[in-house]
């Protein structure tokens, strides 16, 4: 998956690699926190995210989630 970005449903096969979620902004973290819980089903050894602007109006929770590394 190096160097492919994936958008949707797919059938992910992520098994011992690391995940890297980019995202332009993130309002709740709800979308950032389902995009985590699926690399991690996909078999993510790790997942990390990033975004360029946090609202987080829903509070800090999700930075918390174990999900994230």
């Amino acid at each position: 998956m190096a160097g492919r970005e994936v958008s949707g449903q797919a059938d992910l096969t992520l098994q011992h690699l690391t995940a890297i979620i980019v995202d332009d902004l993130i309002s709740t973290g709800g979308t950032l926190l389902r995009a985590g819980e699926a690399c991690r089903k996909a078999g993510a050894r790790q997942v990390h995210a990033a975004a360029a602007h946090g609202l987080f109006t829903g509070g800090p929770e999700i930075l918390e989630s174990p999900v994230f590394d």
